[in-house]
């Protein structure tokens, strides 16, 4: 069993609510991360840095820009 974060994004995935407090400067805390990256590692948590293009329901897999497929049992999308 694996799990997958696709992100086309290239930093750990964070916290969208502070976003407008961040950019502006009035940041509350010094939070933004969702968890440190070693909470990934250590519930192994693969992050994949690319963008997803394509999803083959019936073949449970996602294409990746680069042309690399990843297999998926569940597959969750968050925009």
């Amino acid at each position: 069993e694996s799990n997958a974060i696709v992100t086309n994004e290239s930093h750990l995935p964070y916290k969208r609510t502070h976003l407008s407090k961040k950019l502006t400067g009035n940041e509350i805390d010094n939070d933004f991360e969702l968890v440190a990256k070693s909470w990934y590692e250590e519930n192994q948590i693969n992050l994949i840095y690319d963008e997803a293009v394509a999803i083959d329901a019936k073949e449970n897999r996602v294409t990746l820009i680069d042309g690399q497929t990843v297999h998926y049992d569940f597959l969750i999308i968050a925009t």
